[in-house]
């Protein structure tokens, strides 16, 4: 509720992606030039409801990310207890990305609901073969069904973000060798999985395959390996970016919970571990976005709930401390994002400098049009079209 409070009060400039999702959203379809449609479908659901307002724009991205840590308190409280399910819903919901998240509505917002949803489904799922590794055959009709839904809440996911496809991985992985399903016996919930997935995915491919795979190639030429740099410092950035993603003291219960021997271990880890690899990989070769990863950690969180819950008395006194820590942080945020300013705290010239200044160049615009009787204006890139179809 605060966030919602101070996303409405915020005078914080429109950015370049949100208006640009908002432009899609007020044409409907399957697919648009750079991303999948569910931001842009969202984003003209609430322009519909409550008009245009940046605030309108941004207003769905806290209730994402609560019902994301509502999802990842049922997942901690299955696998470990009430206890843990609290602590996983309080440990998301006071991330620093998360709290920035909040306010600035992007791709990974929706994804990593539904990522979480996915992962909800599946634990739910294969649950009953890691407690009993014995009786492998085990799951019956709602075994099945609890694998096909698990599908479909990635192929949401899937209309989000791309990045949803890490999760087959995960799910392969930890079927052969988490939980020691044989090939044979993974066959028929693979396929009901993938089938789930496809039910909700496949407008957004065909719509891709009748445009000229016109996203998957903007995918491409984001990642920009046909070049390779080989930085290690990218590498390095990348990682520091996960720390701020995190929160520092956080990133180091994530790295001690990732080696204890707590239950599940090895299946949370599976569904963090091939991303980061992924991206660290990308983030050598290239350059990589710290966001890009982020879908690894609602597995952490739940695992680190687990952790603080099992651990010693020194350890959760660490853990109260990380998440006193990150609460700070995140009133810090709320707090420059509620006035878009702190004085003389804030660099005169940072980047968010950027998107002030429109609504001068707009007026200018205008009287230009006016006096010269100019009906057509010509941008010529993506900010510029996108923010001035937002102001005009």
């Amino acid at each position: 509720m605060v966030r919602w409070v101070a996303v409405y009060f915020s005078p914080f400039p429109i950015n370049v992606d949100e208006a640009q999702y908002w432009l899609w959203g007020q044409r409907f379809d399957f697919g648009y030039y750079s991303k999948p449609p569910l931001i842009a479908w969202i984003m003209g659901a609430s322009d519909f409801i409550f008009g245009q307002h940046s605030w309108a724009v941004r207003l769905p991205a806290a209730a994402f990310h609560v019902a994301t840590s509502l999802v990842l308190g049922k997942i901690a409280y299955l696998l470990y207890g009430e206890r843990a399910g609290y602590l996983a819903v309080l440990i998301w919901l006071f991330l620093p990305a998360v709290t920035l998240g909040s306010f600035i509505f992007s791709t990974d917002t929706p994804l990593i609901l539904f990522w979480s949803l996915g992962l909800y489904y599946f634990v739910l799922w294969v649950k009953p073969t890691l407690d009993n590794p014995d009786k492998q055959d085990n799951q019956g009709l709602s075994g099945n069904t609890l694998i096909f839904i698990s599908g479909i809440c990635l192929g949401m996911g899937m209309l989000a973000k791309y990045a949803a496809v890490y999760f087959i991985a995960s799910v392969l992985i930890a079927l052969i060798f988490i939980a020691q399903v044989s090939v044979k016996k993974s066959l028929k919930p693979v396929f009901l999985f993938l089938f789930g997935f496809l039910i909700f995915a496949s407008p957004n491919l065909i719509w891709n395959a009748t445009n000229g795979f016109i996203s998957i190639k903007h995918l491409g030429e984001n990642a920009n390996l046909g070049a390779p740099n080989y930085q290690f410092f990218k590498l390095i950035e990348f990682w520091l970016g996960q720390v701020g993603i995190l929160g520092p003291l956080f990133f180091i219960l994530v790295i001690f919970a990732m080696r204890s021997s707590i239950a599940y271990r090895g299946l949370l880890v599976t569904f963090a571990i091939p991303v980061l690899a992924v991206i660290s990989v990308q983030a050598f070769m290239k350059e990589a976005n710290a966001n890009w990863a982020v879908v690894s950690y609602p597995s952490l969180v739940v695992l680190v709930s687990g952790f603080l819950v099992q651990a010693g008395r020194g350890w959760q006194k660490f853990g109260f401390a990380a998440q006193l820590f990150n609460i700070v942080i995140s009133l810090g945020f709320i707090f420059i994002l509620f006035f878009d300013s702190l004085g003389g705290l804030l660099p005169k010239h940072g980047p968010h400098n950027r998107l002030h200044g429109w609504d001068g160049v707009v007026q200018d615009i205008r009287d230009v049009r006016q006096s010269h009787g100019i009906k057509t204006v010509m941008v010529q890139n993506r900010l510029s079209s996108a923010l001035l179809k937002w102001y005009l």
